[in-house]
């Protein structure tokens, strides 16, 4: 096992990870990690290459750019373990925005708490959560109109007038994106929660140096083994599940969610 981890070196390494889409060609078209599937269980059978991957958080990015999320911003994210969850954290991550993870078995009340908490701007929900969200009597200040996006429906299927989709911001945005601000391994990645067993949870505020440097420890405590399939047991709105899909990474691997 290394003695020290490199964090810069650790950065670099999964921006490149990231930014696949832009490899060399002869890269891109060889079997390499980047072409490894990223597969879900769920029952259509999704699969998500690091390729796609990048090509889909760029999109994302992009478009959530021309909405208002800049470096910084504070995003909650409500969601259950799809490809759109890996999707839409390096989204944020590309754009230096901040990660606030919800727990999707929350209550209204609990959600609020969260979103009031933790000062979110903008609110990136499922389909089937969208009744957690309606039961707010009344969505803290900073949630403005157009703030809240709905993933699994199209615009014309909106239940709510001021919300946006999810599925069309990653259509239309742009597969060339370039963030607009440098974001660094300091930097605020993640507000993650706790489970608040003794007390309200509270938010425990976590850099992308943090992500990066777990990834690279459990990949290279894995080394012996030389695995390639990792199952994702744990939830992505979890500190646990995170970490799963950043071993995977750092592996080369395939994860299983």
């Amino acid at each position: 096992m290394a003695s020290a981890v490199d964090s810069r070196l650790a950065y670099a390494r999964l921006s490149a990870v990231a930014t696949a889409s832009r490899l060399p060609t002869a890269t891109r078209g060889s079997n390499n990690s980047y072409t490894t599937s990223w597969d879900t269980t769920v029952p259509d059978g999704q699969r998500l290459t690091y390729r796609d991957l990048a090509d889909r958080a760029d999109r994302l990015a992009s478009s959530l750019l021309r909405l208002g999320v800049r470096k910084g911003t504070h995003v909650g994210v409500m969601l259950p373990d799809l490809p759109a969850f890996p999707v839409t954290i390096f989204a944020l991550a590309r754009l230096g925005a901040v990660l606030v993870p919800i727990n999707s078995r929350y209550t209204a009340r609990e959600v609020l708490y969260v979103l009031d908490d933790a000062d979110v701007q903008f609110l990136i929900v499922d389909e089937s959560l969208a009744s957690v969200i309606h039961d707010i009597e009344e969505l803290p200040p900073l949630l403005g109109a157009g703030a809240v996006i709905l993933h699994g429906a199209s615009a014309a299927g909106l239940e709510t007038g001021s919300w946006l989709s999810w599925d069309d911001l990653c259509e239309t945005g742009d597969p060339s994106f370039e963030p607009p601000s440098e974001v660094g391994p300091s930097d605020l990645a993640t507000i993650l929660f706790t489970s608040g067993t003794t007390g309200l949870p509270k938010g425990c505020m976590l850099s992308h140096d943090y992500w990066l440097v777990l990834g690279q420890v459990q990949a290279v405590q894995a080394e012996d083994f030389a695995p390639r399939n990792f199952l994702v047991w744990q939830p992505l709105f979890y500190m646990g599940g995170l970490m799963e899909m950043m071993l995977s990474m750092y592996s080369d691997g395939t994860a299983y969610v």
